[in-house]
């Protein structure tokens, strides 16, 4: 587990995740609001995303005072594409370890209990009851895992940084449906 004051700064990191808005790729420098930088791109090998090997080709040639490889225009026509495979990519690997995740939590059954901590509350409108509801963001300790329980009763709503421990009450990982609760 995590002892009171690795919660508390859980806790602000995850609100400051949640505020955080997604990347963007363009094809000309930009502020980073998050780093503070005037300009920014993120670059990593380019046989890992085709993004990095366009930028790597763009650096190289200015790099050596040659024109660039792709003009402004190729690069506008590029970024909608790149951007569109990198969230298909991205929804892909979350699906995948999501899968993996409660595949884990149905090998151990429903029943099982694990120990957490409240990073998040909010409240939300049931749409089944239309009545107001609280939901908690749990950090799972033993799979360092994120997940939600959703309406939780209003005599039993936790603080934020508290410790819980949560039940699986149904799991399916192929339709990856996660039922929690707070015991």
């Amino acid at each position: 587990g995590y002892d009171a004051s690795q919660v508390d700064l859980l806790c602000k990191h995850f609100q400051q995740l949640v505020l955080m808005k997604p990347a963007v790729t363009m094809p000309y420098a930009a502020p980073h609001g998050g780093l503070g930088l005037k300009a920014y791109s993120q670059v990593t090998s380019p046989i890992r995303r085709y993004a990095d090997l366009i930028l790597h080709r763009q650096l190289k040639t200015s790099l050596n005072n040659e024109s660039p490889t792709y003009s402004h225009s190729d690069l506008l026509e590029m970024v909608p594409k790149i951007e569109q495979k990198t969230a298909a990519i991205q929804r892909l690997q979350r699906s995948s370890e999501r899968f993996w995740i409660l595949e884990f939590l149905r090998q151990r059954g429903v029943g099982a209990v694990y120990e957490g901590a409240v990073i998040r509350l909010q409240k939300y409108k049931d749409r089944r009851t239309h009545q107001s509801a609280t939901s908690a963001a749990i950090l799972m300790h033993e799979i360092s895992h994120i997940e939600t329980v959703r309406g939780i009763s209003s005599s039993n709503i936790p603080s934020l940084g508290s410790r819980v421990r949560v039940q699986v009450l149904a799991c399916d990982p192929h339709s990856g449906f996660l039922q929690l609760q707070i015991v």
